[in-house]
């Protein structure tokens, strides 16, 4: 069984046999709980906040507050945000144990929405099925793929 322990201690040890914990500064994996649980507590300091959704929500609601004159909406469309630089800079300096970086494979995470997707579109769905049967005949035989 794979658990998030088990996966750290494998990792550690790997790194540590290959001489490798100063030489790795990412780490990719699925969105698999397990990963989560082995993998999260190398991130960046500073950088799970660049993921936590509660700080968004503030955000939109201090904007929402905002809104109330139509002139001040005109303003704020125009205005340019500046984009804090130090969290992505400092992935580009020399790693150190306290650098680390999981990352979630963005292709993984892309199937899993088109996944998803695809199953909330249930009226898609039989249509889906035939374009795909279709697309698969001229795999079936030579003389219909010529």
């Amino acid at each position: 069984k794979h658990s998030g322990e088990k996966l750290a201690a494998e990792f550690d040890r790997i790194t540590q046999l290959y001489n490798l914990k100063d030489k790795l500064v990412r780490i990719i994996t699925d969105n698999a709980s397990n990963n989560q649980a082995a993998f999260n507590h190398l991130l960046l300091p500073g950088f799970d906040e660049y993921f936590d959704d509660s700080i968004d929500d503030q955000s939109e609601l201090e904007t929402n507050d905002d809104d109330t004159d139509s002139d001040e909406c005109d303003k704020n469309q125009l205005e340019i945000e500046e984009v804090n630089d130090d969290i992505y800079g400092s992935t580009l300096n020399a790693p150190t144990d306290q650098e680390f970086l999981r990352l979630p494979c963005f292709i993984h995470s892309l199937q899993l929405v088109m996944h998803d997707g695809i199953q909330a579109a249930s009226d898609a769905l039989s249509s889906l099925k035939k374009v795909a049967d279709l697309a698969k005949l001229p795999h079936t035989s030579t003389s219909f793929a010529e």
